[in-house]
C-alpha cells in the first residue's frame, strides 16, 4: 500500500531491530555506521556520558530551562555567520543572542558580517534584521560583492522602512530561504495575501531542470531541487553508487531543507551509501506564515489533517526509493527536529510496517501525536490508529538540557508516552545546548 515491495523483509523483531541498528549497509566494502552509532558518537561531545549499547537507560526529566552562560554568545553567533549556517545563526537569536552584537575580535557589527557574506546566502542578513537587528548599521558596512549588493540595499530599505512596495525590495525577500523569509513577514508584519501550501517534494524533484548542483564531499553529492521556490528538497545522493539506506529528515518550524545542511553533512560523510532526503514543509499560517507541517495553534481535526498530509508526502519519497533502489523499511530513518520530529513520529507510529529508526532531535512528542489525552487515556476516534510498526521500533531522542523552548520534562514525557507504544526508545539530555544542535 505504501509502494515498498511485496519482497520486502518482514517487521524485524527487537532483537533483529536492536541489530539493525548496529549493523549499517556496506558500501565499497566496508561496513558503515549506522544512524545510532553516528548519532551516539556526536552526542558524545555534547554530555558526558556516551548512549549506553544496550536498551533504553532511565530517564533524566528535569524541568530546568536555564540557558547556558555561552549558548548565544557573541561568539557562537559569529561563527555560525561565518559558516553560512542558517538554522545556527536562526537557533542562536531566538535563544537570545543579539542580533546588534559586535565581533568580539574584531569589533565589527556581526550585521555588516552578514551583510559582506550575502553573496552567499542573503538570509543571514534577513535573520539578523528579522531578530531586530537596526538596519542603519548598514549604511557604513563594506561594500558587499557587487552580485549582491543591490540585494542588501533592498533589504535593507524594506527594514528600515517596514514595507516591501517596489519591485526590488519583492526581488530580495523572494530570494531568501523560506525560513528566513517567514522570519522577515513575521517581523515586518506584511500584509498578503501569501501562497500557502506548495508542490509536494517527489513532484518537485521530477523537474530536472530546477535543479542546483552544490558542493561535492568525499562521500556524497549535493543538490537542490527548487521546482517550488518556497518548498526546495536538498538531495545527498551517494558517489559510491546506489543507495543502499534512506535517511528523510524533517526541519522545524519556519526552517527549510536546506537550513540542515551541516547536520546532513556530518550524517553523509558517515553514511557513505546512504541518500539523504531533506524536503521542506508546505507554507502554513503558524504563528505566521511559512514552512510548517502543521499548525500547533490550529483544532485536532486540522492537526489531524495537516499531519497525514505530511506522512502522505513523505511515504511517497519512501515509495519513490523503495521502487527505484530497492530500499526497504528495514533500511529507512526517519528524522527530524522540533516540529519536524513530531510529523516523523506521526508517521513512523502510524506504518504496517517497522523502519530501522526514528531520530528525534528537540523534539516534543505530545499526546496529539500518538493519540492520547493529556491524562494517557485514548483519544478520539478521529485520530488514525497507531500501526504495527510502533512495536519495537527503535527510537533515539535527543534533547538540549537549556532548551527553552520545549522543557526537558516534556521532551522525557514524550519518550515515556512512545514506550507505552512498545518501541524501544533512548532518551538523552544533554548539558548547554538549548533548542538547538551542537557544534
Amino acid at each position: 500500500a505504501f509502494g515498498f515491495p511485496s519482497s520486502a523483509p518482514p517487521p524485524l523483531s527487537a532483537p533483529r531491530a536492536a541489530a539493525a541498528c548496529r549493523a549499517g549497509p556496506r558500501c565499497g566494502g566496508t561496513t558503515m555506521p549506522t544512524w545510532r552509532g553516528v548519532m551516539a558518537a556526536r552526542a558524545s561531545s555534547m554530555a558526558s556520558q556516551q548512549l549506553a549499547s544496550e536498551g533504553p537507560p532511565p530517564v533524566r526529566a528535569t524541568s530546568s530551562t536555564a540557558r547556558a552562560p555561552a549558548l548565544a554568545s557573541a561568539d557562537a553567533l559569529e561563527a555560525a555567520i561565518l559558516c553560512c549556517d542558517l538554522f545556527q545563526v536562526q537557533a542562536l537569536l531566538r535563544d537570545g543572542a543579539d542580533p546588534n552584537a559586535s565581533s568580539p575580535s574584531t569589533g565589527e557589527p556581526l550585521l555588516r558580517l552578514a551583510a559582506r557574506a550575502a553573496s552567499v546566502e542573503l538570509g543571514l542578513l534577513a535573520l539578523l534584521l528579522g531578530f531586530s537587528a537596526d538596519p542603519s548599521a548598514l549604511a557604513a558596512a563594506p561594500p558587499a560583492p557587487m552580485a549582491a549588493s543591490a540585494a542588501v540595499a533592498a533589504l535593507g530599505e524594506v527594514f528600515s522602512r517596514r514595507a516591501a512596495d517596489g519591485d526590488e525590495h519583492r526581488a530580495a525577500l523572494a530570494s531568501l530561504d523560506p525560513g528566513a523569509l517567514a522570519q522577515a513577514r513575521k517581523f515586518l508584519k506584511l500584509p498578503g495575501p501569501f501562497a500557502l501550501g506548495g508542490v509536494p517534494p517527489r513532484r518537485c524533484m521530477l523537474e530536472p531542470e530546477r535543479v542546483v548542483e552544490g558542493e561535492t564531499t568525499s562521500t556524497h553529492r549535493f543538490s537542490v531541487h527548487f521546482a517550488d521556490t518556497l518548498r526546495p528538497v536538498l538531495d545527498l545522493r551517494p558517489l559510491c553508487g546506489e543507495a543502499s539506506s534512506l535517511v528523510v529528515l524533517l526541519h522545524g518550524l519556519f526552517q527549510s531543507g536546506p537550513q540542515l545542511r551541516r547536520l546532513a553533512r556530518e550524517l553523509a560523510g558517515a553514511l557513505p551509501g546512504c541518500r539523504l532526503l531533506l524536503p521542506t514543509a508546505p507554507t502554513r499560517v503558524s504563528w505566521g506564515v511559512g514552512p510548517a507541517w502543521f499548525n500547533y495553534l490550529a483544532s485536532d481535526a486540522e492537526k489531524i489533517q495537516e499531519l497525514e498530509q505530511a506522512k502522505a508526502e513523505v511515504l511517497e519519497l519512501l515509495s519513490w526509493q523503495s521502487q527505484e533502489a530497492g530500499i526497504g523499511p528495514d533500511r529507512v530513518v526517519l528524522a527530524g527536529f522540533s516540529m519536524g520530529g513530531a510529523a516523523a513520529a506521526w508517521t513512523a507510529l502510524r506504518l504496517p510496517c517497522r523502519l530501522a529508526g526514528l531520530l528525534l532531535l528537540g523534539t516534543e512528542v505530545t499526546g496529539s501525536v500518538v493519540g492520547e489525552t493529556e491524562d494517557g487515556r485514548q483519544a478520539s476516534d478521529e485520530f488514525p490508529p497507531i500501526g504495527a510498526g510502533a512495536e519495537g521500533l527503535a527510537v533515539l531522542q535527543l534533547h538540549g538540557a537549556a532548551d527553552a523552548l520545549v522543557p526537558v520534562a516534556a521532551a522525557a514525557a514524550g519518550a515515556a508516552r512512545l514506550r507505552r507504544l512498545g518501541c524501544e526508545a533512548t532518551f538523552e539530555e544533554h548539558v548547554g545546548v538549548g533548542h538547538s544542535l551542537s557544534e
